[in-house]
């Protein structure tokens, strides 16, 4: 079985990852997760490319905690994007305070 996102999550339809620990409670827990995998084979997507601002990942690299810095990417105001390509709506960037404005894409 493949199990799409089943982590709490903020947006994206379950691909803006709020705690990779936890399981959604609308969807169950780990024991819930644990018994599927008694009968079956499981996959399911790690959606390590994706978090949600509301983590404590991001709310951590916010306060300049360096053990987090390596886990987002900023991108100078001035920098050229004319070139990048992307299949949503949304701006690629988001402004975030983090060391005066920054911004980082989302």
């Amino acid at each position: 079985i493949h199990i799409l996102p089943f982590y709490p999550y903020s947006s994206d339809d379950g691909f803006s990852v709020i705690d990779y620990k936890k399981v959604n409670p609308a969807l169950g827990d780990w024991k819930d997760i644990e018994d599927i995998g008694q009968k079956f084979n499981l996959m399911f997507d790690l959606v390590a490319n994706h978090i949600s601002s509301e983590s404590i990942w991001f709310k951590e690299y916010l306060k300049s905690n360096p053990k987090y810095d390596d886990y987002f990417i900023s991108v100078d105001k001035d920098t050229d994007l004319s070139s990048v390509t992307r299949a949503r709506t949304h701006p690629l960037l988001t402004k975030f305070k983090r060391k005066g404005e920054n911004n980082s894409i989302t």
